[in-house]
């Protein structure tokens, strides 16, 4: 399957430096990409307010669920040196996040186009069916 994240430019270049390997989603609804992505899936990596900008291959997904402000400590402790990710962000996820996605990202290579797609209307995930290009509707997968 191929999805598109929605990512800062920042964090899509501190990707292609191998400097962030891991994409971490956390949110307080449970939603794409949760239950829905798995090893193997290409991520296609969209500036936020801009062009698609690289590509990669999901190499391991990890997904929580019931999470609570410890839990995200923990989540911090494990992986933060993959995430890559400011003491800001962590505060505000530590109190709000309850559902989460921890994607690890391999192959990464820069692209200029990526597969057609409806609008995002403020998503930062869509999940794609490849052999087609549209939104996938439906209950997640997993």
């Amino acid at each position: 399957m191929n999805h598109i994240a929605v990512v800062w430019p920042r964090f899509i270049e501190a990707m292609l430096r191998g400097e962030k390997t891991v994409e971490c989603r956390l949110t307080r609804v449970r939603c794409a990409p949760f239950g829905r992505i798995a090893p193997g899936d290409t991520v296609y990596l969209k500036e936020r307010g801009g062009p698609m900008r690289a590509a990669a291959t999901a190499s391991r997904v990890e997904v929580f669920e019931r999470l609570t402000p410890d839990a995200v400590d923990d989540l911090r402790r494990r992986f933060s040196n993959g995430i890559n990710d400011s003491d800001e962000f962590w505060s505000l996820k530590r109190a709000t996040a309850r559902w989460g996605a921890l994607i690890w990202v391999a192959d990464l290579r820069h692209v200029s186009r990526g597969p057609a797609h409806p609008p995002f209307h403020g998503r930062g995930w869509m999940c794609l069916d490849g052999s087609r290009g549209a939104a996938l509707q439906g209950p997640p997968r997993g």
